[in-house]
């Protein structure tokens, strides 16, 4: 598959029930000026990722992106994966994004913040143990991925930040059927997660937030159609009348997907 453009492509494969990537493969996602980088994303969906090898070009001048994802399994030790074996190029930054899911939330309170971020911490600490089955991860960094989910609305009521974890490009995914309500700050890259922080010299963590989830879909970031909503439903709403709200990161990307408004 080849996206180069001028800044730099992307490309994302998602297999819902798992994903491989045979040696005969060829991404390319680079950048044909002296500018930007790519981004390629090989998601494993529910299932397994097997890299077995073949090529992945993110190549521009700032350098591009690669980021595998896959379910932690049975335990912060264990992330399904088999083999990560592609040759990356022009990468500044290679991650595998080991992902705990947590369903049917409906608030995401400072408990359940708490509670996430000591999980993140604890996969981390096991990266010795992952990385040893994986034959090293061919030089990609193991982080943490932390997906919280509603079968309908959720509300985020506290401040989240995720610059003091232990592992700095992780990747936060909230997902609600219905309507996602942030009621608090979401940031990484700063000391603190209000308008008070001071920039940080580290990388940062991938913020994803979907509103209108379709949980049917394999992409984690797929919402669905308007006529599928119940009236009302589907939006993404930050901030209330009384208090707006920041969500940011520092060299993370943010993506944002709404099914209504």
């Amino acid at each position: 598959s080849d996206a180069r453009a001028a800044y730099g492509g992307g490309i994302t494969i998602i297999g819902g029930n798992g994903l491989t990537m045979e040696s005969s493969a060829d991404l390319k996602a680079g950048a044909t000026t002296d500018l930007g980088g790519g981004r390629v994303t090989l998601d494993a969906g529910e299932g397994r990722l097997d890299v077995q090898g073949g090529a992945i070009d993110v190549a521009g001048g700032e350098g591009g992106k690669v980021r595998f994802r896959a379910r932690q399994v049975a335990g912060p030790d264990y992330v399904a994966v088999d083999a990560l074996a592609a040759i990356i190029t022009g990468a500044r930054s290679k991650v595998l994004e080991g992902v705990k899911v947590y369903e049917n939330i409906t608030t995401v309170d400072a408990a359940l913040r708490d509670a996430a971020n000591v999980d993140a911490d604890a996969f981390i600490g096991n990266t010795a143990a992952v990385t040893a089955r994986l034959n090293g991860a061919g030089g990609v960094a193991l982080m943490s991925g932390i997906e919280i989910r509603s079968a309908g609305d959720m509300t985020v009521t506290a401040d989240w930040n995720l610059a003091g974890l232990s592992g700095h490009e992780g990747g936060l995914t909230l997902r609600a059927a219905g309507n996602l309500t942030v009621l608090g700050h979401i940031s990484d890259g700063f000391s603190s997660a209000d308008r008070s922080g001071a920039l940080l010299d580290q990388a940062s963590w991938d913020i994803r937030l979907v509103s209108g989830a379709d949980f049917g879909s394999a992409n984690p970031l797929a919402v669905r159609p308007i006529a599928a909503l119940a009236a009302g439903s589907g939006s993404l709403i930050v901030g209330d009348t009384a208090n707006g709200y920041q969500i940011r990161t520092g060299t993370g990307d943010i993506q944002v997907r709404a099914g209504g408004n």
